[in-house]
Formats: C-alpha cells, sequence, structure tokens
C-alpha cells in the first residue's frame, strides 16, 4: 500500500510511514521530484544503508523522524543529513530500548547532530550521548528550542547545564 501511495504522490512534501518504509520505499522517493520536506519513519525495521544513501536527495528535509527503527544505521544517517539537510529544523531518534553494549560506541549520533546548525527542536530517546556529546550539540545548535533526551542513561545533568 505504501509503495502504492507513494508513486501515486508526485511532489508530496511529507511522509510518515508506520511500519510501511522499507527500501523500495525509499528508491522510490528518491526518483520523485525533490520536494519532500518532512519523513516519518516509525516502526520500519526493514531500512538499512538505503537510507544513508538516500538522504542526499531529500535535501529540502526540514524534518526527520527515525523512532523504533533499526539503530545500526543511526550515526552514518545523521552524519549525511548533517552533511546534506541545510533546513532541517526538527530530528527525532528514537530507539525502542536502551542498548547498554560495548560495541555501540556512545556519542555515535553527534557528530551529525552538532552539523544541523539550524536546528530548534531535538527529541533523543534511549540514545548512548554522553554529557559531552550533549555539550557539543547544545554548542553546535544554538537555535534551539525545544531538547528532550528521555532515557538518555550516560548524561549527568550539571548545574550549568541546567541553567542554560
Amino acid at each position: 500500500m505504501a509503495h502504492a501511495a507513494v508513486r501515486r504522490s508526485r511532489g508530496c512534501e511529507a511522509l510518515r510511514g508506520e511500519g510501511a518504509v522499507d527500501e523500495w520505499v525509499i528508491s522510490l522517493l528518491e526518483n520523485s521530484p525533490h520536494s519532500l520536506k518532512s519523513l516519518r519513519m516509525i516502526s520500519c525495521e526493514r531500512i538499512t544503508d538505503r537510507l544513508s544513501n538516500s538522504i542526499p536527495w531529500f535535501y529540502k528535509l526540514e524534518e526527520l523522524e527515525i523512532s523504533n527503527c533499526d539503530p545500526g544505521a543511526f550515526s552514518s544517517t545523521c552524519i549525511v543529513v548533517g552533511n546534506s539537510c541545510p533546513n532541517m529544523k526538527r530530528f527525532r531518534l528514537s530507539s525502542p530500548r536502551f542498548y547498554k553494549r560495548r560495541r555501540r560506541r556512545i556519542d555515535c549520533e553527534v557528530e551529525g547532530i552538532t552539523r544541523m546548525r539550524g536546528l530548534r527542536s531535538l527529541q533523543l530517546f534511549a540514545q548512548t550521548i554522553s554529557t559531552d556529546g550533549l555539550s557539543s550539540i547544545l554548542n553546535s545548535c544554538v537555535q534551539l528550542e525545544s531538547l528532550d533526551i528521555r532515557h538518555c542513561f550516560n548524561i549527568e545533568m550539571e548545574e550549568e547545564m541546567v541553567a542554560n
């Protein structure tokens, strides 16, 4: 159903796919007129590196949500979004649960997020971001108005951060 909807919606500006976005849908979006401003993918488990490879085609994106999807592609996607989407205003990255594993690097998403200079709203749910990573984001994203960092257990809020 999502495939047919994307095929028929030439030039769509927003797509919210809950469990329906896969690599094929992303390739359809990639080959359609590049007017996509909002892409929200929720519980889309069949997305891998295709998303990182396709993001440069979505350079008009202002909003990107990746929630409850495979966390393996998060860091590479963040870097590509930071480099390719200068209009990004709202970014949401949510894992289904906090992963406390050594194989998953701490702060791997920070480099990409710090490149999203025009960001106004950031939600990181169950990410392995540290206090230093959060500080880097706050110093880089000076237009940030809304910050949601629930279940980011590597962050210790210092008095200076709370005061700002």
